[in-house]
């Protein structure tokens, strides 16, 4: 199966700026009950990725600050359906 990725070409662009897929700089344990708002001024990098095969789903996504490469968040969700989002102390949980 070939999947394509749709980005926003007037809002996005490529960069060669590496974006970890990884929780490393955020509090955890990850939260699995709630929605966030995470205000971040500026440009954020985004890293996401996908694979949907014969054994599944998983996926994962990673957001860092453009001009400080800080981590903001990340989430993601394994084959056996457990997920998490790890956010940085400026995001507000909503109940």
């Amino acid at each position: 199966m070939n999947l394509r990725t749709l980005c926003d070409t007037k809002r996005c662009r490529d960069t060669s700026t590496f974006v970890p897929l990884n929780h490393v700089g955020l509090p955890g344990p990850p939260d699995r009950l709630h929605t966030f708002t995470c205000i971040a001024r500026g440009q954020l990098l985004i890293r996401a990725h996908a694979v949907w095969d014969r054994r599944g789903f998983a996926a994962s996504i990673a957001v860092r600050s453009y001009a400080t490469r800080k981590p903001v968040a990340f989430g993601f969700i394994n084959r056996t359906g457990f997920g998490g989002l790890y956010t940085s102390r400026g995001c507000v949980p909503h109940s």
